[in-house]
């Protein structure tokens, strides 16, 4: 158990979508560690910057405070995130005595892991601070105009931040970045307007979601038990921008009482013609919208304001009351009550040596997937799964019956099914195509919380490089690695990508997962057509050709993954080309290159495994583009990131070319027919 002098919204959430003992026993780096990886929302590589930052601080004292002066804790207080990683540096090369304790004690391995992550965490905390700093202006030149406005500053205790926030908080004043602490529990709102009793949370996307509202009930609940009254709930978003009026480096503001009451964020048809408004009461659920359909009207109707959510206990989305089957969870007098009592704390705090569904879910949606680290102790061999076989896993425990055991009798036993009919498959056919050129590739993008260009949606990527491998009966005759810099990215970049992926002779472009690919080169088209209508930088002849070659790429694009997709994320065997029972329902090239190296399958083709690599995955490549972008990565310094990146990329795109040599290995096997037989089977139960 961890004993900490403040509690945060962190270890409160964490509480409520997990189980207690992860908010109370993991280090604030294994819980960083325990965030999904793979980016399922472009926003969430700043939305998790909090926790990084708390990983930060979290590391810093737990490993190096011992050894620090008194000198030492009043200069790190005057510094946020990144800038004490900056200060541990300083300390470890001016200061002897201190480099020698760290070497003693042997946490000198440690201090460089963490001092590599400079760049990293600057980049994004200047990326934040873009849109916070925006925000600022907004409050003071035009949603508090006249009106004294007065910025705590963050580089200081939270010691200090309290103090100075009780010393103004009962005057009229805008406090922006305040503190306010009750019974251990702090709170760092956006602003508290003492005058109106607002107070206020900062989101860095046009998006809302039920997280929002949990935070400002923390929040509010924390600033009244500290004695300070609140009437008003909001957040302040950046409004939603069509592409068409999107422009580098701006972004405008909405302060709004609502906020989307549903635990993921609100989509809409994109096929439908709908303003900016709408899409943004959409993003919000407005009840006071006039939408243009009753099913819009219906979602959102039922909504009240943040603060009558917040002064119901959650109610109206029931909760802290979802009934004796489901998870605990903890209003936030029962989390007061908890830790400021040792027993409580205690209890709370100890391991429980079991697995069941309830660990499976993540009532917040904050992308945690703590539920590894019991399977990795209680089931190892479902730490590689799906969450639908791992539940299917539990619930067998539970009640067995003889079609969950027949299920899990195929992934248990590391089975294989194999389609008889894959080499008809329009995929494998179009990629087996004699003496065909076939170019595989893959992008890795960069992403800003405000436009990088003109007509580049805030989040929305633009493509930071390509690999290209081009191959003839399964054989490379040539290969192309391109990086594009971040730094000076303009609609010509846009060009210049699709001029070199372009090849008139092309007879397919394969890539894993069509999807993100596909949509990056429509938003290319988009884009460079409105720098045409809008802008005149292109001439009408010149947008033609290259939307030419973009439909041509987009017509030809195959998907490699479709040859290992699994019907239901599992549940369905046969509803696949090739199922690998070792995966459990998964299929990501990462899974499909540790199931080669595991068994130790030699290929035509084989790959650098990622661990090796120094970049690892396309969550650190989107990082280092974004600190480029930023300025934060200099020119000496992106030359020698230019050669990982390239590295990671080609890598990607010959792991692609794995796994169809994988495919092939598994059609043309000894086994091959009782792979056959075991598709023939499991169709029975699909």
């Amino acid at each position: 158990m961890n004993s900490k002098k403040y509690y945060k919204f962190l270890n409160y959430a964490i509480m409520n979508s997990a189980r207690p003992y992860f908010a109370f026993n993991t280090s604030l780096e294994q819980i960083y560690k325990n965030f999904n990886e793979e980016y399922d929302d472009d926003t969430n590589i700043f939305n998790q910057l909090d926790y990084q930052i708390d990983c930060i601080e979290g590391k810093i004292e737990s490993e190096f405070g011992q050894f620090f002066t008194i000198e030492d804790r009043e200069e790190i207080d005057k510094r946020i995130g990144y800038e004490k990683l900056a200060f541990l540096k300083d300390k470890l090369a001016n200061d002897n005595k201190f480099y020698n304790e760290v070497v003693k004690h042997n946490k000198l391995t440690s201090a460089n892991e963490l001092i590599d992550k400079i760049s990293e965490y600057k980049a994004l905390a200047m990326g934040l601070g873009l849109v916070t700093n925006r925000a600022i202006e907004f409050l003071k030149n035009d949603y508090f105009h006249d009106r004294e406005v007065e910025v705590i500053s963050c580089k200081q205790s939270k010691d200090k931040k309290i103090e100075q926030t009780k010393l103004v908080a009962e005057s009229d004043k805008i406090l922006i970045n305040p503190a306010f602490e009750y019974k251990s529990c702090i709170s760092i709102p956006f602003f508290y307007d003492s005058k109106t009793k607002t107070v206020a949370l900062l989101l860095y996307s046009s998006k809302t979601s039920l997280k929002n509202i949990f935070r400002l009930y923390y929040d509010v609940n924390v600033i009244r038990a500290a004695g300070y009254e609140v009437k008003e709930a909001v957040v302040v978003l950046p409004k939603y921008q069509e592409r068409k009026n999107a422009r580098k480096g701006h972004i405008n503001f909405l302060v709004s009482e609502y906020a989307n009451y549903k635990k993921s964020k609100p989509t809409y048809d994109t096929k439908k013609s709908f303003s900016e408004s709408e899409i943004q009461a959409i993003f919000i659920k407005d009840p006071n919208f006039k939408y243009s359909s009753k099913g819009l009207k219906k979602t959102a109707e039922t909504n009240v304001k943040i603060i009558d959510h917040i002064n119901s206990e959650l109610s109206a989305v029931e909760f802290f009351d979802k009934g004796p089957t489901k998870r605990d969870t903890f209003p936030f007098k029962k989390f007061v009550e908890i830790v400021n009592d040792e027993e409580l704390l205690k209890k709370y705090s100890a391991w429980v040596n079991e697995l069941n569904e309830n660990d499976l879910e993540d009532d917040l949606n904050l992308g945690n997937q703590f539920y590894l680290s019991i399977v990795e102790k209680l089931l190892p061999n479902y730490l590689v799964s799906s969450k639908v076989i791992l539940r299917l896993k539990l619930q067998d425990l539970k009640e067995p019956n003889f079609k969950s055991r027949t299920i899990l009798d195929f992934y248990e036993n590391n089975k294989i099914a194999l389609n008889p009919d894959i080499e008809n498959y329009y995929v494998y056919k179009k990629i087996s195509e004699k003496d065909a050129k076939i170019i595989w590739f893959d992008f890795e993008g960069v992403t800003l919380p405000i436009p990088i260009i003109d007509f580049n949606k805030p989040y929305n990527q633009l493509m930071s490089q390509t690999s290209i491998i081009k191959t003839i009966n399964n054989e490379i005759y040539n290969s192309h690695d391109y990086v594009y810099d971040p730094k000076n990215y303009d609609y010509k970049t846009l060009i210049k990508i699709i001029d070199d992926l372009y090849d008139e002779e092309a007879s397919c472009y394969v890539v894993y997962n069509k999807s993100y690919e596909t949509s990056r080169l429509l938003e290319m088209q988009e884009m460079l057509l409105y720098y045409h209508e809008k802008s005149g930088v292109m001439y009408a002849k010149e947008y033609e050709k290259i939307a030419e070659k973009i439909q041509f790429i987009v017509t030809r694009i195959v998907d490699i993954a479709e040859l290992f997709m699994v019907g239901s994320h599992g549940m369905k065997i046969s509803k696949s080309q090739i199922n690998l029972g070792e995966l459990k329902g998964k299929y990501s090239i990462k899974k499909i290159e540790q199931y080669v190296s595991s068994n130790k399958i030699k290929l035509n083709h084989m790959i650098f495994p990622y661990k090796d690599l120094n970049v690892k995955n396309g969550g650190m490549a989107l990082q280092i583009s974004t600190a480029r972008a930023l300025d934060v990565i200099k020119d000496n310094e992106w030359e020698q990131e230019i050669i990982a990146l390239k590295k990671y990329c080609h890598n990607d795109v010959l792991a692609m070319i794995m796994a169809f040599d994988l495919a092939q290995h598994i059609i043309k096997s000894p086994r091959r027919k009782e792979y056959i037989n075991n598709f023939e089977k499991y169709k029975n139960w699909d």
